[in-house]
């Protein structure tokens, strides 16, 4: 994949757009708690989950722009202050489940009640 503009190993700029490329946990909560609505959208490619602010571009413009085919559409927001998880295609729950699903609930727990 070819980036216009690669921050570090997990932050990239498309188009002026902070595009978050496998974050951990802790990065993911703090990102979705900036973004301009609360709400991230994401892409899965079979290997690398990618973010960004939902506001900025909808998944089928963000694709091309990161050298991206085929994918599976994600989203998360923050919602009744908790986060909400949406994988719009099952057949990634189980590694999504397993990367960052109990970990994002344990610190959207922690964090909402700091």
């Amino acid at each position: 994949m070819k980036y216009q503009e690669i921050i570090n190993e997990r932050v990239l700029k498309i188009d002026g757009i902070k595009v978050l490329m496998n974050p951990v946990p802790s990065v993911l909560i703090n990102f979705v708690k900036q973004a301009k609505f609360q709400e991230l959208r994401g892409l899965f490619d079979e290997e690398d989950f990618f973010f960004w602010d939902a506001e900025k571009l909808i998944h089928h413009a963000m694709a091309p722009k990161l050298g991206i085919i085929q994918y599976t559409k994600l989203e998360i927001r923050i919602f009744k202050d908790k986060l909400d998880i949406g994988v719009l295609d099952d057949n990634i729950l189980e590694l999504w489940d397993n990367l960052y699903f109990d970990s994002i609930l344990k610190l959207g727990e922690n964090s909402a009640s700091s």
